[in-house]
């Protein structure tokens, strides 16, 4: 139980310290009103293989002038398994991307898990996995703008929800960007 609690705390401090050193590109980018999550229910489409539990579920909130944000969520459902696509439109607020930022270049591999940076679609993302209970998750930024999540439980690896996101439209949330 100590090594797992030293473990955590170095890994804690890391990625503190890469939050704060890679954060800098995005505080550099002023932010701009995000797009309504209306616009982003597109993105939640049918998945072969899934059901949709239910209707695509949004927001799109703001807390004073600088701090806005959109997002748009959907659940799915095959056999026991369930899924979950989520799409954020951060609007370039630093905070929004902080997470991100700290796991793109963190690399972990442990008897229990692993977390990496990756691409997907020519985006940079994070995969990351917990061995058991069989979860994971890929989380992707489509033009330095949107994050998209898509977590599934359980799965028998990444590929599996890469093997579904390959069914999102990703070059469209890309266009919404400009």
């Amino acid at each position: 139980m100590r090594l797992r609690y030293k473990l955590s705390f170095i890994t804690l401090m890391a990625c503190l310290l890469i939050s704060w050193l890679t954060l800098g590109a995005f505080q550099q980018q002023k932010p701009v009103d995000p797009v309504n999550f209306r616009e982003l229910l597109f993105f939640l489409v049918e998945l072969p293989g899934w059901v949709a539990d239910d209707k695509p579920e949004g927001a799109t909130i703001a807390y004073g002038e600088e701090y806005k944000v959109s997002q748009a969520q959907r659940s799915y459902s095959s056999g026991d398994k369930s899924l979950s696509v989520t799409v954020v439109d951060g609007a370039y607020v630093p905070m929004v991307y902080s997470n991100f930022q700290m796991y793109k270049t963190f690399e972990m591999d442990t008897s229990e898990q692993y977390t990496k940076g990756t691409t997907f679609k020519g985006y940079p993302g994070v995969e990351s996995y917990e061995y058991e209970p069989k979860t994971g998750f890929l989380m992707v930024m489509v033009a330095d703008r949107f994050l998209v999540t898509v977590e599934g439980d359980p799965v028998e690896d990444l590929d599996e929800i890469k093997e579904v996101a390959e069914h999102l439209p990703w070059s469209e949330l890309a266009a919404l960007a400009k």
